[in-house]
């Protein structure tokens, strides 16, 4: 008698149940590494940050803090520029394009001291009665001078 020979099939069978289950637990173990704790800012200025029901803290890492107030903006502890009503002056804006701020432009790149900070995660503390329109600008200007971290800093509950 003859025997058949069982050839050997070229289709292989991959379980995935145990592959996606490791990709949840990975998923997971990264979402609750990511938000271990909420980041304390103390602000000297009296300032009111926005309120956000929602939200996720970043790890501490070396910041730049710009406050923005109805009056003026300031980094870490200088003053940079005067704000009427949250607003800013036309001599403050570049003559072609009206969202970039070229005063603040000039002494964040100009200074040794912001200039070489560019890798650090600026905080935007913007109180929460100026208007969109400023902190739209402040961001784009930050962003065109290059540095390119960028938070916004609100309150939670129980913060």
């Amino acid at each position: 008698m003859f025997r058949r020979k069982n050839k050997k099939s070229s289709e292989v069978d991959i379980q995935l149940t145990a592959l996606v289950d490791v990709l949840t637990i990975l998923l997971v173990f990264f979402m609750v590494q990511q938000s271990t704790g909420s980041e304390h800012i103390k602000v000297k200025d009296s300032i009111t940050l926005p309120y956000a029901e929602f939200g996720y803290s970043t790890p501490l890492k070396e910041n730049v803090n710009v406050i923005i107030s109805d009056g003026f903006i300031k980094v870490g502890d200088n003053e940079l520029l005067q704000l009427s009503g949250g607003k800013f002056n036309a001599s403050q804006l570049h003559e072609d394009d009206s969202e970039f701020i070229s005063a603040l432009h000039d002494k964040i790149t100009n200074d040794e001291e912001w200039s070489e900070k560019k890798e650090f995660q600026w905080v935007l503390l913007a109180d929460e009665k100026v208007p969109y329109e400023t902190i739209k600008k402040t961001i784009y200007t930050l962003a065109i001078s290059g540095f390119t971290k960028i938070k916004l800093a609100s309150t939670t509950a129980g913060n």
